[in-house]
């Protein structure tokens, strides 16, 4: 959970309230890139469930977020998190 002075911890508690049906699971993505956005399709068990359309801008920030919060993670565990990347090579090597 986000820090008690994060200034998005309105939003994180908003979300947290969000009914049932605006909630969305995904364990995988694909994404595409155009002239002026981004397109990131969210994937639960390789079935389409949303599509976020955003700015390159955004989509950059998002993601140095999202490192920023594996990284913590990764650090205070010791631990670090495989990509599905790593996974399925890691698999493949096992089934050599």
């Amino acid at each position: 959970m986000p820090e008690q002075n994060d200034p998005h911890q309105p939003h994180i508690q908003a979300g947290l309230e969000l009914p049932a049906e605006k909630k969305i699971y995904f364990n995988g993505f694909a994404s595409a890139i155009g002239q002026g956005d981004t397109l990131i399709v969210l994937l639960e068990d390789n079935n389409p469930v949303a599509l976020l359309h955003a700015s390159h801008t955004i989509v950059k920030t998002l993601s140095l977020k999202l490192a920023e919060i594996i990284n913590t993670l990764e650090s205070k565990t010791g631990r670090p998190v495989l990509t599905t990347d790593e996974i399925v090579a890691s698999l493949s090597q096992e089934q050599q």
